[in-house]
Protein backbone atom coordinates (compact mmCIF):
# COMPACT_ATOMS: atom_id res chain seq x y z
CA UNK A 1 0.00 0.00 0.00
CA UNK A 2 2.62 2.31 0.78
CA UNK A 3 4.48 1.41 -2.34
CA UNK A 4 1.34 2.23 -4.46
CA UNK A 5 1.41 6.13 -2.37
CA UNK A 6 5.19 6.47 -3.38
CA UNK A 7 4.38 5.66 -7.26
CA UNK A 8 1.08 8.11 -7.31
CA UNK A 9 2.81 10.79 -5.12
CA UNK A 10 6.04 11.30 -7.65
CA UNK A 11 3.51 10.62 -10.83
CA UNK A 12 1.36 13.84 -9.30
CA UNK A 13 4.42 15.69 -8.83
CA UNK A 14 5.98 14.57 -12.22
CA UNK A 15 2.55 16.28 -13.23
CA UNK A 16 2.93 19.42 -11.23
CA UNK A 17 5.86 20.30 -12.39
CA UNK A 18 5.27 19.42 -15.86
CA UNK A 19 2.10 21.70 -15.97
CA UNK A 20 2.92 24.75 -13.55
CA UNK A 21 5.43 27.05 -12.68
CA UNK A 22 7.44 28.19 -9.66
CA UNK A 23 7.73 24.80 -8.59
CA UNK A 24 10.52 25.27 -6.00
CA UNK A 25 11.06 21.98 -3.20
CA UNK A 26 9.58 23.92 -0.45
CA UNK A 27 6.19 24.43 -2.35
CA UNK A 28 5.82 21.12 -3.80
CA UNK A 29 6.31 19.99 -0.51
CA UNK A 30 3.56 22.02 1.04
CA UNK A 31 1.23 21.25 -2.18
CA UNK A 32 2.23 17.47 -1.71
CA UNK A 33 1.64 17.40 2.12
CA UNK A 34 5.41 16.06 2.14
CA UNK A 35 8.58 16.96 3.97
CA UNK A 36 11.25 18.80 1.56
CA UNK A 37 13.48 15.26 1.96
CA UNK A 38 10.56 13.34 0.44
CA UNK A 39 10.16 16.02 -2.85
CA UNK A 40 14.26 15.59 -2.98
CA UNK A 41 13.86 12.11 -3.16
CA UNK A 42 11.14 11.93 -5.48
CA UNK A 43 12.60 14.21 -7.96
CA UNK A 44 15.48 11.83 -8.08
CA UNK A 45 14.03 8.93 -8.27
CA UNK A 46 11.99 10.17 -11.39
CA UNK A 47 15.63 11.32 -12.65
CA UNK A 48 16.66 8.19 -12.68
CA UNK A 49 14.20 6.21 -14.44
CA UNK A 50 14.85 8.92 -17.27
CA UNK A 51 12.07 11.44 -16.66
CA UNK A 52 14.22 15.36 -18.00
CA UNK A 53 13.69 16.79 -14.80
CA UNK A 54 15.88 19.51 -14.26
CA UNK A 55 16.87 22.36 -12.08
CA UNK A 56 17.14 26.26 -12.54
CA UNK A 57 18.37 28.89 -10.44
CA UNK A 58 16.79 32.42 -11.09
CA UNK A 59 17.31 35.37 -8.76
CA UNK A 60 18.73 32.83 -6.37
CA UNK A 61 16.21 30.48 -6.32
CA UNK A 62 15.92 27.10 -7.16
CA UNK A 63 13.08 26.51 -9.92
CA UNK A 64 11.93 22.70 -11.02
CA UNK A 65 11.19 22.26 -14.37
CA UNK A 66 10.33 19.74 -17.27
CA UNK A 67 12.24 19.69 -20.74
CA UNK A 68 9.16 19.51 -22.46
CA UNK A 69 10.69 19.18 -26.16
CA UNK A 70 12.08 15.93 -24.56
CA UNK A 71 9.59 14.71 -22.40
CA UNK A 72 6.31 15.83 -25.17
CA UNK A 73 3.21 15.81 -24.27
CA UNK A 74 3.15 12.90 -22.00
CA UNK A 75 3.15 14.53 -18.38
CA UNK A 76 0.65 17.57 -19.79
CA UNK A 77 -1.66 14.61 -21.51
CA UNK A 78 -3.45 14.03 -17.98
CA UNK A 79 -2.84 10.14 -18.80
CA UNK A 80 -3.01 8.54 -15.58
CA UNK A 81 -0.61 6.42 -13.90
CA UNK A 82 -1.91 2.84 -15.14
CA UNK A 83 -2.19 4.35 -18.68
CA UNK A 84 1.76 5.82 -19.05
CA UNK A 85 3.17 2.65 -17.62
CA UNK A 86 1.17 0.24 -20.15
CA UNK A 87 2.23 2.90 -23.21
CA UNK A 88 5.28 1.88 -24.97
CA UNK A 89 6.64 -1.59 -24.12
CA UNK A 90 4.94 -3.38 -26.44
CA UNK A 91 6.42 -1.51 -28.90
CA UNK A 92 9.78 -1.58 -27.64
CA UNK A 93 9.37 -5.23 -27.80
CA UNK A 94 8.16 -5.25 -31.54
CA UNK A 95 11.77 -2.65 -31.84
CA UNK A 96 13.68 -5.82 -30.42
CA UNK A 97 12.26 -8.28 -32.73
CA UNK A 98 13.14 -5.93 -35.70
CA UNK A 99 16.65 -5.93 -34.81
CA UNK A 100 17.20 -9.19 -34.09
CA UNK A 101 15.50 -9.40 -37.91
CA UNK A 102 18.25 -7.16 -39.40
CA UNK A 103 21.12 -8.85 -37.65
CA UNK A 104 20.36 -12.25 -39.03
CA UNK A 105 19.11 -10.32 -42.77
CA UNK A 106 22.80 -8.60 -42.54
CA UNK A 107 24.69 -11.63 -41.50
CA UNK A 108 23.38 -13.87 -44.12
CA UNK A 109 23.82 -11.04 -46.59
CA UNK A 110 27.29 -9.43 -45.91
CA UNK A 111 30.13 -11.21 -47.36
CA UNK A 112 32.84 -9.07 -45.72
CA UNK A 113 32.98 -8.12 -42.43
CA UNK A 114 34.91 -6.01 -41.36
CA UNK A 115 35.47 -4.19 -38.05
CA UNK A 116 33.21 -0.87 -38.66
CA UNK A 117 30.50 -3.54 -39.69
CA UNK A 118 31.13 -5.79 -36.37
CA UNK A 119 31.31 -2.21 -34.48
CA UNK A 120 27.64 -1.28 -36.18
CA UNK A 121 25.79 -4.63 -36.19
CA UNK A 122 27.49 -5.12 -31.99
CA UNK A 123 26.44 -1.23 -31.31
CA UNK A 124 23.02 -1.63 -32.41
CA UNK A 125 22.64 -5.19 -30.26
CA UNK A 126 23.63 -3.23 -27.10
CA UNK A 127 21.00 -0.54 -28.14
CA UNK A 128 18.57 -2.82 -28.17
CA UNK A 129 19.21 -3.57 -24.77
CA UNK A 130 18.94 -0.32 -23.97
CA UNK A 131 15.43 0.02 -24.88
CA UNK A 132 14.64 -3.35 -23.72
CA UNK A 133 15.84 -1.79 -19.70
CA UNK A 134 13.79 0.83 -20.75
CA UNK A 135 10.56 -1.76 -21.38
CA UNK A 136 11.35 -3.57 -17.96
CA UNK A 137 11.26 -0.23 -16.13
CA UNK A 138 7.73 0.52 -17.57
CA UNK A 139 6.72 -2.75 -16.65
CA UNK A 140 8.48 -3.26 -13.09
CA UNK A 141 6.49 0.28 -12.31
CA UNK A 142 2.94 -0.94 -13.78
CA UNK A 143 3.70 -3.96 -11.81
CA UNK A 144 4.68 -2.04 -8.26
CA UNK A 145 1.80 0.01 -8.72
CA UNK A 146 -1.19 -2.79 -9.56
CA UNK A 147 0.29 -5.77 -8.98
CA UNK A 148 1.26 -8.99 -11.55
CA UNK A 149 -0.95 -10.47 -14.01
CA UNK A 150 -0.80 -13.38 -16.28
CA UNK A 151 -0.24 -11.02 -19.28
CA UNK A 152 2.25 -9.25 -17.37
CA UNK A 153 4.28 -12.43 -16.44
CA UNK A 154 4.47 -13.49 -19.81
CA UNK A 155 5.69 -9.90 -20.61
CA UNK A 156 8.70 -9.87 -17.94
CA UNK A 157 9.79 -13.42 -19.77
CA UNK A 158 9.70 -12.28 -23.17
CA UNK A 159 11.97 -8.92 -21.83
CA UNK A 160 14.44 -11.48 -20.27
CA UNK A 161 14.15 -13.79 -23.12
CA UNK A 162 14.90 -11.37 -25.60
CA UNK A 163 18.19 -9.53 -23.24
CA UNK A 164 19.45 -13.00 -22.81
CA UNK A 165 18.36 -13.37 -26.69
CA UNK A 166 20.69 -10.37 -27.25
CA UNK A 167 23.61 -12.10 -25.33
CA UNK A 168 23.45 -14.92 -27.93
CA UNK A 169 23.18 -12.54 -30.43
CA UNK A 170 26.56 -10.75 -29.71
CA UNK A 171 28.64 -13.64 -28.96
CA UNK A 172 27.43 -15.48 -32.18
CA UNK A 173 28.46 -12.33 -34.10
CA UNK A 174 31.91 -11.94 -32.47
CA UNK A 175 33.09 -16.04 -32.99
CA UNK A 176 31.33 -15.73 -36.33
CA UNK A 177 28.53 -18.02 -35.80
CA UNK A 178 25.38 -16.33 -36.88
CA UNK A 179 23.72 -19.01 -38.35
CA UNK A 180 23.57 -20.96 -34.74
CA UNK A 181 21.27 -17.57 -33.36
CA UNK A 182 18.06 -19.16 -33.99
CA UNK A 183 19.66 -22.41 -32.75
CA UNK A 184 20.40 -20.71 -29.47
CA UNK A 185 17.50 -18.91 -29.44
CA UNK A 186 15.26 -21.99 -29.99
CA UNK A 187 17.27 -23.59 -27.12
CA UNK A 188 16.65 -21.06 -25.10
CA UNK A 189 13.09 -21.32 -26.09
CA UNK A 190 13.05 -24.18 -24.59
CA UNK A 191 14.52 -23.80 -21.35
CA UNK A 192 11.78 -20.89 -20.79
CA UNK A 193 9.50 -23.37 -21.60
CA UNK A 194 10.45 -25.73 -18.55
CA UNK A 195 11.14 -22.83 -16.04
CA UNK A 196 7.65 -21.98 -17.07
CA UNK A 197 6.68 -25.93 -15.78
CA UNK A 198 8.48 -25.50 -12.78
CA UNK A 199 7.37 -21.80 -11.20
CA UNK A 200 4.38 -22.10 -12.54
CA UNK A 201 2.69 -18.60 -13.73
CA UNK A 202 -0.36 -18.85 -11.83
CA UNK A 203 0.69 -20.27 -9.06
CA UNK A 204 3.66 -17.28 -9.07
CA UNK A 205 1.13 -14.85 -9.88
CA UNK A 206 -0.97 -15.62 -7.23
CA UNK A 207 2.00 -15.54 -4.58
CA UNK A 208 3.40 -12.53 -5.51
CA UNK A 209 -0.24 -10.39 -5.58
CA UNK A 210 -0.79 -12.21 -1.70
CA UNK A 211 2.46 -11.61 -0.42
CA UNK A 212 2.53 -8.05 -1.31
CA UNK A 213 -0.74 -7.41 0.80
CA UNK A 214 0.86 -9.82 3.62
CA UNK A 215 4.00 -8.08 3.38
CA UNK A 216 1.67 -4.30 4.02
CA UNK A 217 0.42 -4.71 7.25
CA UNK A 218 -2.90 -4.40 6.13
CA UNK A 219 -5.80 -5.78 8.31
CA UNK A 220 -9.31 -6.21 8.05
CA UNK A 221 -11.11 -7.27 4.71
CA UNK A 222 -9.03 -4.80 2.93
CA UNK A 223 -7.23 -5.97 -0.47
CA UNK A 224 -4.74 -4.10 -2.94
CA UNK A 225 -5.55 -6.93 -5.50
CA UNK A 226 -8.08 -8.31 -7.55
CA UNK A 227 -9.74 -11.14 -5.63
CA UNK A 228 -12.18 -11.89 -8.39
CA UNK A 229 -9.03 -12.57 -10.77
CA UNK A 230 -6.91 -14.97 -8.63
CA UNK A 231 -9.89 -16.97 -7.79
CA UNK A 232 -10.71 -17.20 -11.70
CA UNK A 233 -7.03 -18.70 -12.21
CA UNK A 234 -8.06 -21.45 -10.67
CA UNK A 235 -6.29 -24.21 -8.39
CA UNK A 236 -2.84 -22.66 -8.80
CA UNK A 237 -3.94 -19.79 -7.26
CA UNK A 238 -5.72 -21.47 -3.97
CA UNK A 239 -2.82 -22.20 -2.16
CA UNK A 240 -2.26 -18.10 -1.64
CA UNK A 241 -5.81 -17.06 -1.83
CA UNK A 242 -6.20 -19.26 1.41
CA UNK A 243 -3.62 -17.66 3.04
CA UNK A 244 -4.74 -14.22 2.83
CA UNK A 245 -8.28 -15.96 3.74
CA UNK A 246 -6.44 -17.24 7.18
CA UNK A 247 -4.82 -13.80 7.72
CA UNK A 248 -8.32 -12.03 7.72
CA UNK A 249 -10.78 -12.51 10.37
CA UNK A 250 -13.89 -11.82 7.43
CA UNK A 251 -17.38 -13.43 8.46
CA UNK A 252 -17.72 -16.98 7.91
CA UNK A 253 -20.29 -16.60 5.43
CA UNK A 254 -17.28 -14.37 3.20
CA UNK A 255 -15.12 -17.21 3.37
CA UNK A 256 -17.55 -20.30 2.76
CA UNK A 257 -18.97 -17.93 -0.50
CA UNK A 258 -15.27 -17.23 -0.59
CA UNK A 259 -13.92 -20.84 -0.99
CA UNK A 260 -17.03 -21.67 -2.77
CA UNK A 261 -16.07 -19.70 -5.77
CA UNK A 262 -12.39 -21.40 -5.52
CA UNK A 263 -13.91 -24.44 -5.81
CA UNK A 264 -16.14 -23.93 -8.78
CA UNK A 265 -12.96 -21.52 -10.41
CA UNK A 266 -10.86 -25.05 -9.88
CA UNK A 267 -13.22 -27.86 -11.50
CA UNK A 268 -13.79 -29.65 -8.20
CA UNK A 269 -17.52 -29.29 -8.77
CA UNK A 270 -17.17 -30.83 -12.67
CA UNK A 271 -18.07 -34.52 -12.73
CA UNK A 272 -16.27 -34.59 -15.45
CA UNK A 273 -13.11 -34.15 -13.48
CA UNK A 274 -13.53 -37.35 -11.06
CA UNK A 275 -12.43 -39.40 -14.32
CA UNK A 276 -8.80 -40.48 -13.61
CA UNK A 277 -7.86 -39.17 -17.18
CA UNK A 278 -8.85 -36.27 -15.88
CA UNK A 279 -6.18 -36.08 -12.75
CA UNK A 280 -4.49 -32.54 -11.81
CA UNK A 281 -1.54 -32.29 -9.26
CA UNK A 282 -3.08 -28.54 -8.48
CA UNK A 283 -6.49 -29.04 -8.53
CA UNK A 284 -5.90 -32.12 -5.88
CA UNK A 285 -4.10 -29.92 -4.11
CA UNK A 286 -7.10 -27.69 -3.79
CA UNK A 287 -9.54 -30.17 -3.05
CA UNK A 288 -7.00 -30.41 -0.14
CA UNK A 289 -7.01 -26.89 1.21
CA UNK A 290 -10.64 -26.28 0.67
CA UNK A 291 -11.86 -29.56 2.23
CA UNK A 292 -13.70 -30.74 -0.51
Amino acid sequence: MGRNSELIRQWTLLQRIATTTGNTIPKLAADLGVSTRTIRRDLEALQQVGFPIYDEVVNGTKFWRVDARALGALARSGLTYAEYARRGFFELLAVAFLVGGLVLGAESFVRVRTRAYLTALIGLVVLTLVVLASAFLRLRLYQDAYGWTEMRFYVMAAIFWLAIGAAIAIGTILANRSAWLLHGMLGLSIVFGAVFNVIGPVRFVADQNVGRILGSGLTGGKTDFDLAYLIDLGGDAVPAVSRWLSDRPLPPEVVQRITDEMAWASGLDDPRNEAWQAWNLSREHARELLGR
